[in-house]
């Protein structure tokens, strides 16, 4: 425990409590304004257990709502004149409980993660995540991969069961103490997916994949041998869980001789990038993001106005922002009030645990983006894309991209 809560006090106890980052953290308006469930509540609760466990080496305080519901945005870090990231502080929150209070652990989280390991998938649907690829040409000597990593095919799914959940909470609960005890039983996850989502995604998958075959780059993709990276486990604070596969993950890459790994998601890139280093051995792959390859000289101009949400993950965290500059150079940009490392959450990254939170931050994102006029209203992240898709002027960047 002791790493844990020295890195949780390094960053929790510069805080001067004067209440800026409230005014930006999406989870806070969104939860009625519970004060736990915003950053400065967060950031407070830590310190608050830092002298527990200090007293009693132990704690008995409830962090887990306040630090499960946090979407990990960091709009927080932007605001805050002492320099506190309480999304850090909820990381670390998360750890804590997964290693100390399993008690205080989330169902739905527990079985995703038994889920991962068993299947390499969350819903462990890793031969139905390879169904888009039918029809195009793989070049199997390739050690270029294309790399997916379940991110677009797994939402049409994950949009259904939020829905599910909004309707049938009671059922819901009592069936997911039950299928901790039977993970084998999330087959049944196949029969809850819209299929409109489904094959937006299955055609956005195509149209990246024959763009940068355009290219004259060589690609392999492994079909139903490609695993889930482990975004969740990692996310929900299953650290050591989240080593062990990384390395599983590591290993089947150079196996397949794998050199260059292609990711299309922001969630993705900053995995590799930033995380996969730390936890996996030889993981020394060159990574690279799929916008990085194409000829965009080549991309035709686009006759709609659009307005573009800048993915968190992209903007702040991987401080990326070619998309916006494409985008400009091809059609008319119309941005929101929220912008640049300002931009506002999807509200997605709570859509499984907190739906009622999720569903209030993607609709005041959506409204803010539909009052600039423009025409189509652009993403490019899957998880954005589909928190966000409450009309059809909804389209993910690579949906718009044609070469001359």
């Amino acid at each position: 425990m002791n790493k844990i809560l020295e890195e949780l006090k390094k960053e929790a106890s510069k805080c001067i409590n004067c209440g800026f980052c409230d005014s930006v953290c999406p989870t806070f308006s969104a939860s009625g304004y519970k004060g736990f469930i915003s950053a400065r509540g967060r950031v407070n609760l830590a310190n608050s257990l830092i002298k527990e466990i200090k007293n009693s080496s132990n704690f008995s305080l409830n962090i887990s709502e306040a630090y499960y519901s946090c979407l990990g945005c960091y709009a927080c870090f932007e605001v805050c004149p002492a320099g506190v990231n309480a999304g850090k502080v909820s990381e670390l929150g998360r750890k804590l409980i997964i290693k100390y209070r399993k008690d205080q652990k989330k169902y739905l989280a527990e079985l995703l993660v038994k889920i991962i390991l068993k299947y390499k998938d969350p819903l462990g649907l890793s031969k139905k995540c390879a169904e888009w690829s039918q029809g195009i040409e793989i070049d199997e000597k390739s050690n270029i991969i294309f790399y997916t990593g379940h991110m677009y095919q797994l939402m049409g799914y994950s949009k259904k069961l939020e829905k599910f959940m909004l309707d049938n909470k009671l059922i819901f609960n009592l069936s997911l103490k039950f299928l901790n005890y039977f993970p084998f039983l999330n087959k049944f996850s196949s029969y809850f997916y819209d299929k409109e989502i489904e094959e937006r995604m299955n055609n956005i998958l195509k149209k990246i994949f024959n763009l940068l075959k355009t290219c004259n780059i060589n690609l392999n993709y492994l079909k139903e041998k490609e695993p889930y990276p482990g975004t969740l486990l990692l996310d929900f604070g299953y650290e050591e869980e989240f080593e062990k596969y990384s390395n599983y993950v590591t290993k089947l890459f150079h196996e397949n001789n794998v050199e260059t790994i292609v990711t299309i998601d922001p969630h993705t890139l900053e995995l590799f990038k930033f995380h996969y280093p730390k936890y996996a051995k030889d993981f020394n792959f060159n990574v690279v993001y799929y916008l990085d390859l194409l000829n965009v000289s080549n991309i035709k101009k686009f006759d709609k106005r659009v307005t573009y949400h800048e993915p968190c993950h992209f903007v702040r965290r991987l401080n990326y922002n070619l998309h916006l500059k494409i985008l400009k150079e091809i059609t008319e940009v119309i941005m929101p009030l929220h912008k640049g490392r300002n931009t506002l959450c999807c509200g997605g990254p709570d859509a499984m645990l907190y739906p009622e939170i999720s569903e209030n931050i993607a609709c005041n994102r959506f409204n803010e983006l539909e009052r600039t006029g423009a025409d189509y209203i652009i993403t490019s992240c899957p998880v954005c894309f589909t928190n966000l898709y409450k009309s059809n002027k909804v389209f993910d960047l690579a949906e718009i991209f044609e070469y001359q």
